[in-house]
């Protein structure tokens, strides 16, 4: 299907943005008949190693989309480790193009929707270019816009004291149940899994288990903000029983298969 080609790699910047218009009717399609039905908060953790970066994920009704990035020789590449990275894989390729797209296409703004950007590297400096990289989209961005894009800084990260010190649309990831300054720039609660369990999701949580994680999701929630493990198990059991416990974000490297059995199973 043509919508292979919509990540752009191996093309000129002009050419893949020809054929993502190409495809925008199909891709419109295909949001209306996912999100007419369910609303189930799926993150797409490392989206960028899916075959299809963005367009996989935001087609099958994720509302959350992860990319890491490195800021190397002024360009914000996307990669989990520095050695896989790779010219053509930016962020402005491979995300902020497409969300430039899908406004210009007036998609993006008929459901809510965050871009999570992992700093990989000095937490100043990346988040500075990743604000220059942005400003020309910040009409698109909430909460300029009610229904645009939010923006959640997560990985390395300036002190929370400092984080009102960005622009309105730069939004961080917590990671501690600890309340910080500056509460209203946090947008979502996230935790390594790891850390309070080592079940696989290969079988049913025993009570011991349960009250453990429970007890991390209950102070989490005392935060007041949308829950996200990390490293959490990536099978429709684990997704299952985490969205029972109140779990928001529901983390997989497998968006659409998660985004089906959910909407399948819940319905």
């Amino acid at each position: 299907m043509e919508i292979l080609e919509l990540s752009g790699v191996g093309s000129t910047p002009k050419t893949a943005y020809s054929r993502m218009k190409k495809t925008i009717t199909l891709l419109s399609l295909l949001l209306m008949c996912h999100l007419c039905v369910w609303a189930q908060k799926v993150h797409s953790h490392n989206d960028f190693h899916q075959n299809v970066p963005f367009w996989k994920a935001f087609a099958a009704g994720a509302s959350s989309i992860e990319a890491d990035v490195f800021l190397v020789n002024d360009t914000l590449f996307v990669a989990h480790q520095r050695y896989q990275i790779q010219p053509q894989r930016t962020l402005e390729s491979l995300y902020l193009n497409p969300i430039r797209l899908l406004f210009d296409e007036k998609i993006m703004e008929s459901r809510a929707f965050q871009l999570l950007i992992d700093v990989k590297t000095e937490a100043y400096s990346t988040l500075d270019k990743i604000v220059e990289m942005l400003l020309p989209l910040q009409n698109h961005l909430y909460p300029n816009h009610p229904a645009g894009v939010k923006i959640v800084i997560s990985g390395n990260r300036p002190n929370a004291t400092n984080f009102a010190n960005y622009p309105n649309f730069v939004f961080f990831d917590w990671q501690s149940t600890e309340k910080p300054e500056n509460m209203d720039r946090v947008a979502m609660v996230s935790m390594n899994f790891m850390d309070f369990s080592l079940w696989r999701g290969n079988r049913a949580m025993n009570n011991e288990e349960r009250m453990q994680v429970q007890s991390v999701i209950a102070a989490m929630r005392q935060l007041g903000r949308p829950i996200r493990f990390w490293a959490i198990p990536d099978t429709p059991l684990a997704w299952l029983t985490l969205h029972q416990m109140g779990v928001d974000f529901i983390g997989t490297g497998k968006p659409d298969e998660a985004m089906f059995f959910l909407r399948s199973f819940l319905e």
